[in-house]
C-alpha cells in the first residue's frame, strides 16, 4: 500500500497534536515532519519530498503562501492543503493551485474529504503523466470533446479559474487546472510563467515588455508571458541537444 508522505507547517501545538492524532487513524498517510517556521518548512519539504502539505497562511519568517511557492520551484507536483484561522486568503490559495482552504476550527471528517481529494489528485497525474508521449490531448469544452493534436498547440494560459488553450485556428476552454497540464502534456512544454505553459517547439522569438518577457510564436499574433525568473530556464531547454 502506498504511503502519502505528510509535512504540517502549523503555529499552534494544539493544532498539530490534532492532526496527529487524525492522522494515527488514517494508515494511507504517513507525517514525515512537523514544523513551526516558514525557513524550516522550505528546508524539510526539499529535504523530504513529501506528497502534501498542511500548512497556515500565518507562521514565522514566511506566509504560507510564499513557502509553498518557495516549495514548488523544485516540487512542483507538492499538494497543499492550507489549515488556518485566516478568511482572507482563499482566493490567493489558487494561486499556488492549492487542494483546499480550511478554516480552523475545523471537523475531521471536513479534513478527510480533503485528504481524498488529494489522493484522486495524485492518482490522476500519476495516470496522465503515463500518457505524456500520446500526441493528442482530449479537451471537454461545454458538451463536446475536443481531440487536439498537441504540435498544433502554442501555449496554454489560466485566467481565473480557467485555462485557454491557444492553437492558431482555435482557442479552446477548459476547466482543468495549469498545474494538471503541466505534469501532463508532454517534454515539448514548460511553464514560462505562473499563468503560462508554451510550446517550445513552437516560440519564434523571446523579447523584453517592462518587468517581464513575451513569448512570440510563428503565425500567432498575441504573445505568452515569460517571468524573469523562468527566462534563463527556457533558454537553457531550447537550447538542450
Amino acid at each position: 500500500m502506498k504511503k502519502y508522505k505528510v509535512i504540517i507547517g502549523q503555529l499552534h501545538d494544539r493544532t498539530i497534536n490534532l492532526l496527529l492524532l487524525l492522522f494515527e487513524e488514517l494508515p494511507d498517510f504517513e507525517v514525515v515532519a512537523c514544523v513551526r517556521k516558514g525557513e524550516e518548512f522550505v528546508e524539510q519539504t526539499l529535504l523530504l519530498h513529501p506528497d502534501i502539505a498542511i500548512v497556515d497562511i500565518s507562521i514565522p519568517e514566511f506566509d504560507g503562501i510564499t513557502i509553498i511557492k518557495e516549495c514548488h520551484i523544485l516540487l512542483p507536483k507538492l499538494k497543499t492543503i492550507f489549515l488556518t484561522r485566516s478568511t482572507s486568503f482563499a482566493v490567493k490559495a489558487f494561486e499556488v493551485s492549492a487542494v483546499d482552504y480550511i478554516i480552523i476550527p475545523f471537523k475531521k471528517s471536513r479534513l478527510i474529504l480533503a485528504l481524498e481529494k488529494v489522493k484522486k489528485a495524485i492518482l490522476l497525474e500519476s495516470t496522465a503523466s503515463t500518457d505524456n508521449n500520446i500526441s493528442v490531448l482530449t479537451v471537454r469544452e461545454g458538451s463536446f470533446y475536443y481531440f487536439i493534436d498537441k504540435k498544433d498547440i502554442l501555449y496554454l494560459e489560466k485566467v481565473g479559474h480557467v485555462v485557454f488553450i491557444h492553437t492558431v485556428e482555435k482557442i479552446y476552454k477548459t476547466q482543468e487546472t495549469l498545474a494538471y497540464y503541466n505534469d501532463s502534456i508532454g517534454d515539448n512544454f514548460m511553464k514560462s510563467h505562473r499563468s503560462y505553459i508554451i510550446n517550445l517547439q513552437k516560440l519564434k522569438y523571446i523579447e523584453r515588455s517592462g518587468k517581464t518577457f513575451l513569448a512570440n510564436f510563428y503565425n500567432y499574433d498575441k504573445p505568452a508571458f515569460v517571468s524573469k525568473y523562468q527566462l534563463e530556464k527556457v533558454i537553457n531547454r531550447i537550447n538542450q541537444p
